[in-house]
């Protein structure tokens, strides 16, 4: 299965998910895991929202990519 295009929850920015794609997992898997996900329809965050989230959280070290989100 190959990566499918969704749009960020936060930002609005369209990205490719890979979650279903067990050859070629997606790039979220080699982030820390966030907060727990709050419903089975949640959205996903795009690469700059999430890393944002995870910063923001102290899961990550800071820095100054993420004004956007």
């Amino acid at each position: 299965m190959s990566a499918k295009a969704l749009i960020c929850a936060s930002c609005g920015a369209a990205f490719e998910c890979g979650a279903d794609d067990m050859d070629a997992p997606c790039w979220c898997m080699a982030l820390p895991p966030v907060m727990p996900i709050p419903s089975a329809d949640a959205r996903c965050l795009c690469p700059t929202c999430l890393t944002a989230r995870l910063q923001d959280s102290g899961e990550m070290p800071a820095s100054t990519d993420h004004q956007d989100c």
